[in-house]
């Protein structure tokens, strides 16, 4: 439909109707006289569309097209899509809370002065239209001692989420990428992380002898010469295809020298994600990147409902009722206005993201992030921005990389490995482009040695492990914003109750 009074579009429905109604042929009119039902076509025994269309639906065109015809009486422009929009958010609300009959989940008694001072800065932030929707977990020294959520599931859908409410986390699925890669490190199935890449997966070695030069340790730090593999002009279907992805970027040239340090924003879950399938086939193991996430990290850890690759298709089947009740606990991605102003212009999402460095805020005004909120999107393998994780499942697995690869004696990675991997990032320098062994360092204020380590989506979600006090965090926000205020603000509370040193926020 159109969108102001001025415009063409939108106000023809009448005339629509009409046009339709004059396919069943203006015989058919007659049918009524002779003993046929008045409302169905004499030729093809369909309903005529006035008697087919909701009479909500006609009322609501004729409205339009009355509103429309003022506008241009008036020679005004008038936005009567936007007059409905809050009507029919409430009236969509109000249709979830009848048809589900859902109940309100509380989080449980606050007993601790960390979960009181969380919950009453959660729910002052979205008070202040900085969120619709928050969860944050902590972990310290293996334990939960913070687990939260406050908000509802969107916009116009009035459910309060809970502690198991799944969110959309951008980049902070990198992490993922990056510790199989140490898994299979640590399994043996890769010697080092100086072996070439090549070595393992022989067809990343065509694009010419430089880009065979690449070893594991560039592709797992951005440092493969691939940040812009993205194919130009590639549809949303062709995006949401991983093995043929996966398949094109190795097989691509480079599109900057290999080595040089640059945030690899949609190519690094392809890359990598393509990686580590090659080193599971050369163990005899044919699986997918979901497959291995699963079976190395989700069931390692017990957290296979709290982080998920992809979400199982809605249909009949057993699977696809799982599907369907996987679905209803995620959170919609809401995105501040500034945001969806900016992006009204653009038409090539991915486009927008292939060029885009997520600790940059500025630069994500150039998309409307909400497209991950369809079906087709969520289902897909996007191991870059499409991993949807609770804050506990989060937390969870930076709990284990804080203390000995290990967290509630369930183990992911061996004692030995994860202090080499512990040590070699604190080591490592922190600059804006740099990324040591996949991983993304935080500053603490106060302290000389930087050795927290995480990686933030876009904005406002974040985790993140701090081995000098065996802490993890999680936090999850569901509204993309320019700013990442509501992070900043939860990450200073816990910080100022754990008296761990203020983490300096946004990164650099």
């Amino acid at each position: 439909g159109g969108g102001s009074g001025s415009g063409a579009a939108g106000g023809n429905g009448g005339e629509r109707l009409s046009t339709a109604a004059a396919e069943y042929g203006a015989g058919d009119l007659r049918s009524s006289g002779s003993g046929q039902d008045p409302k169905h076509s004499l030729a093809t025994g369909k309903r005529y569309p006035t008697e087919a269309t909701p009479g909500t639906i006609l009322f609501m065109l004729r409205v339009v097209g009355c509103l429309r015809g003022i506008a241009i009486t008036l020679g005004v422009s008038h936005s009567y899509l936007q007059t409905m929009r809050a009507h029919a958010q409430l009236a969509i609300r109000n249709a979830v809370l009848q048809d589900k009959k859902l109940q309100m989940t509380r989080n449980p008694p606050t007993n601790s002065s960390l979960q009181r001072r969380l919950l009453c800065r959660m729910r002052a932030l979205i008070a202040a239209n900085e969120g619709c929707a928050l969860q944050v977990c902590v972990y310290r020294q293996g334990k939960v001692i913070a687990n939260l959520a406050v908000g509802e599931y969107g916009p116009i859908d009035p459910r309060t989420i809970s502690v198991d409410t799944l969110f959309n986390s951008f980049s902070c699925g990198k992490a993922v990428c990056a510790l199989l890669v140490h898994i299979m490190c640590d399994q043996g199935w890769i010697t080092s992380l100086d072996d070439l890449v090549a070595d393992y997966w022989p067809v990343f070695a065509e694009g010419g002898s430089e880009k065979a030069s690449c070893t594991v340790r560039m592709l797992l730090e951005h440092r493969s010469g691939l940040s812009a593999g993205t194919p130009v002009n590639a549809g949303i279907n062709q995006l949401c295809q991983f093995d043929e992805m996966v398949d094109r970027i190795a097989r691509g040239p480079l599109t900057e020298a290999c080595g040089t340090s640059k945030y690899h924003t949609m190519t690094y879950g392809w890359l990598v994600g393509g990686f580590v399938q090659a080193v599971a086939a050369k163990e005899q193991l044919n699986f997918s990147y979901s497959q291995l996430v699963k079976s190395f990290i989700t069931e390692k850890l017990g957290i296979e409902d709290h982080c998920m690759t992809t979400i199982p298709q809605e249909s009949s089947s057993a699977d696809g009722r799982l599907g369907s009740r996987i679905h209803e606990r995620i959170a919609s991605v809401t995105a501040d206005s500034q945001l969806t102003s900016a992006a009204s212009s653009t038409h090539d999402i991915f486009s927008q993201l292939g060029s885009m460095d997520s600790s940059d805020s500025r630069r994500i005004a150039g998309f409307d992030p909400r497209i991950f909120n369809d079906a087709q999107i969520r289902e897909a393998c996007i191991p870059s921005c499409n991993t949807h994780f609770s804050a506990y499942g989060l937390a969870t697995i930076y709990a284990a990389l804080a203390h000995d690869g290990s967290v509630h004696g369930r183990r992911v990675l061996s004692a030995d490995y994860t202090a080499r991997l512990k040590r070699e990032v604190e080591k490592a320098p922190h600059q804006k482009d740099s990324w040591p062994l996949g991983f993304r360092k935080f500053r603490h204020a106060g302290r000389a040695k930087v050795s927290t380590f995480g990686f933030n989506g876009i904005s406002n979600l974040t985790g993140l492990a701090d081995p000098a006090t065996s802490t993890s965090v999680a936090i999850m926000v569901n509204q993309v914003s320019p700013k990442p205020t509501a992070t900043a603000s939860l990450l200073h509370e816990v910080c100022s109750e754990l008296k761990s040193g203020e983490i300096v926020w946004p990164n650099f």
